[in-house]
């Protein structure tokens, strides 16, 4: 297999994966990147070994890959920041339980 036809292969996965992580976002499930690391890894060490050209070929794929990879980071960072936000809610809302609950003057 051609080097430029090894990375368009990857982008292809690295597509899928961050489909997947979407899907499983949606449906707040957990989501596991390593595989997807592994492969803008992969990626980035293919396209070190071709030519200059070549390489450059692929900047349109990559592009898309980036925008599609930042719009998987704003999702997870949103997810974060809101289960962040739930989890303050909830300890607010056990601390003041356990406060009425221990005060020696109950009406």
């Amino acid at each position: 297999m051609s080097g430029t036809a090894e990375i368009e292969r990857l982008i292809g996965n690295a597509h899928a994966h961050v489909t997947a992580g979407r899907q499983c976002l949606a449906l707040e499930q957990p989501v596991n990147l390593s595989g997807l690391e592994a492969l803008v890894t992969e990626i980035t060490e293919q396209l070190a070994t071709l030519p200059r050209a070549a390489a450059l070929a692929q900047r349109s794929a990559l592009i898309v890959l980036f925008d599609d990879l930042g719009k998987l980071d704003e999702a997870v960072t949103r997810l974060h920041r809101e289960t962040g936000e739930q989890l303050k809610n909830m300890s607010s809302r056990r601390f003041a339980t356990t406060a009425y609950n221990s005060r020696t003057n109950k009406p």
